[in-house]
């Protein structure tokens, strides 16, 4: 051992344990950092062995601050540092102190470590990109709060109407092509606020004996249409669209977690399942969407779609979302823009479709009535006729027997032959008349009473006809609750964890990185004021014993954080920005 020098043993006092290391530039300034920590130095000893323990000339009282410290071997004209932690202090005598000491491995060969790749389970990351790093983690999350709610506005204010009306001879009104579907009906559109020209429409239909020709009326947003009332839609229409956005300016006042209650440092906390955004319906569906997954989460746009059918479908579907152009897998739904119901005027649709047959049928019983007149008059001038006839005839055969009487000198027979013919002849004549005033009164009162059943039966088919109540078509229930206070929209909302857990998770993001799953080379300076880092089955290799080699590894897969600073040490509350980055 003539090789051998004698060496100093010092004690120091540091705040660096086996899981927070220090790191340094050089030797010569971790040198210089142990040295301005020395408390304690034993001169002259002789070769230090790596033995686990050395006596002291001292009284243990006096090492008591001391947790660490190291010794200089030279052998052969090498010198060698050998760091240590102090493990416990024990007494031995009166001015002799006993303490057993355990190689800081990492310090001892700082400078001599070569890792090799092997699998990371946690680090701090040289590239903290938001969304680049979503490995799920094992956290509770509490009850999600919405931070910022934005209805799609292209689905809110009044509604417009659509009337879908078949043929019915005016040469204009026919069927077309709506979203690739044949359809018999051409449909007109009318403002929320022209609903009374609706009923106008739908008035003059009736009137013109059409309602049947009615086929639906139902609600559709009126944004996603952009017309004037009476507007007549043809088949070429098909899809109707609309846009919504959610821009970074729209979420920065209630971006998660920043503000007064808290900013977090890692950027993992603003991606799922800390930060995301909920897009929901009216009937309570809902869909999530990743901000991570847009190609730029700064700018988030939606492309709302329906088409012009009954009852319409409306969907929101996300642009640009998960290397998607158009996420249609990942798109949402509604269907509250329903039917509507309207009045049929039956009394109005009846008269206009029989107005032609009751005309028709006072017509034919007017001119039956001045017919039959006609005949009762004819009838009674042609009586009166005969009357006249019979009466000359009368006259004539009584003048004749008469004649015949005085003739045969029969004076007496001749006067009373003519005074009874004569009586006779008046008595005829008088009946005659009175039976064909009788008849044309008889005739006349069976024509009025005719016509006046034909035009009573009329009128009462009318009065029947105009107490028969409106027939209510189409739907019989009204709109939902959000149609009436104008919520039947989508909601585009920023959903995340409360401050309180995003303190949490972002305290421990600050102190054990985050979980990366990688192989690779553990790096463990890629920051400002500290790196976490966490192996499975760390390799260590360089000019460094075998033991010492495992012991690092071993180091590594525990688990341990390396300060490059020690003014920040164990301070997990300031920005540990990214070495030449952020």
């Amino acid at each position: 051992m003539s090789e051998n020098i004698e060496t100093s043993i010092s004690l120091c006092s540091v705040v660096i344990s086996p899981k927070n290391q220090l790191t340094f530039l050089d030797i010569t300034e971790q040198e210089t950092y142990f040295s301005n920590k020395v408390k304690f130095v034993a001169e002259n000893c002789r070769f230090q062995p790596r033995s686990e323990k050395i006596s002291f000339n001292g009284y243990v009282d006096e090492l008591q601050e001391c947790n660490y410290g190291f010794y200089k071997n030279t052998y052969k004209g090498i010198e060698k540092i050998f760091y240590f932690w102090v493990v416990s202090k024990n007494y031995v005598a009166k001015e002799v102190t006993e303490i057993t000491i355990q190689i800081d491995v990492f310090q001892t060969w700082l400078f001599e470590i070569i890792y090799r790749p092997c699998f990371i389970e946690r680090e701090h990351v040289a590239d903290d990109v938001f969304g680049r790093h979503t490995i799920l983690e094992n956290f509770e999350l509490g009850e999600y709060i919405t931070y910022t709610k934005k209805p799609a506005e292209c689905l809110t204010g009044n509604p417009s109407f659509i009337i879908g009306i078949s043929p019915y001879g005016d040469g204009e009104l026919s069927g077309g092509i709506y979203g690739r579907t044949y359809s018999g009906y051409k449909i007109k559109h009318y403002l929320y606020a022209d609903h009374e020209d609706l009923s106008d429409l739908i008035s003059g239909i009736c009137t013109n004996g059409k309602a049947d020709a009615i086929g639906f009326i139902f609600t559709f947003p009126s944004k996603l249409l952009n017309l004037s009332s009476g507007t007549t839609l043809y088949g070429s229409e098909g899809i109707r669209q609309g846009t919504e956005t959610l821009s970074w300016e729209e979420q920065a006042h209630n971006f998660p977690f920043k503000g007064d209650e808290y900013t977090p440092y890692n950027k993992k906390v603003y991606t799922y399942p800390y930060n995301f955004i909920t897009v929901k319906n009216s009937s309570g569906g809902n869909v999530v969407l990743k901000l991570e997954n847009f190609s730029d989460a700064d700018n988030i746009e939606f492309l709302i779609e329906s088409v012009l059918t009954q009852n319409p479908t409306i969907s929101l579907t996300p642009k640009n979302y998960c290397g998607k152009a158009f996420a249609i897998d990942d798109s949402i739904t509604m269907s509250d823009f329903g039917l509507c119901s309207w009045n049929n005027d039956n009394y109005a649709n009846w008269f206009a479709q029989h107005r032609n047959s009751i005309s028709s049928q006072s017509a034919n019983a007017g001119a039956m009535y001045s017919a039959q007149g006609n005949v009762a008059n004819s009838n009674y001038n042609n009586a009166l006729g005969n009357a006249d006839t019979q009466q000359a005839k009368g006259l004539i055969n009584t003048g004749v027997s008469t004649a015949n009487a005085l003739g045969s000198m029969n004076f007496f027979g001749a006067g009373t032959n003519m005074i009874g013919g004569l009586a006779n002849n008046a008595l005829d004549y008088n009946q005659a008349n009175i039976n064909a005033r009788n008849d044309l009164s008889n005739s006349n009162l069976l024509n009025d009473t005719n016509f006046q059943n034909t035009m009573r039966s009329l009128v009462a088919s009318v009065s029947d006809a105009k107490v028969q109540p409106n027939t209510c078509k189409g739907s019989t229930t009204t709109s939902g609750l959000d149609m009436a206070r104008d919520t039947a929209t989508f909601f585009i909302e920023q959903t995340g964890i409360k401050p309180e857990y995003a303190r949490i998770i972002d305290t421990y993001f600050q102190m054990f990185g985050y979980q990366v799953n990688r192989v690779g080379l553990p790096y463990i300076n890629t920051r400002e004021k500290w790196n976490y880092i966490k192996t499975v089955g760390c390799v260590v290799t360089g000019n460094i014993p075998t033991e010492d080699s495992r012991a690092l590894g071993m180091m590594l897969d525990n688990g341990c954080t390396f300060w490059h600073d020690e003014n920040y040490l164990y301070e997990y509350d300031t920005n540990n920005n990214i070495v030449g980055g952020e």
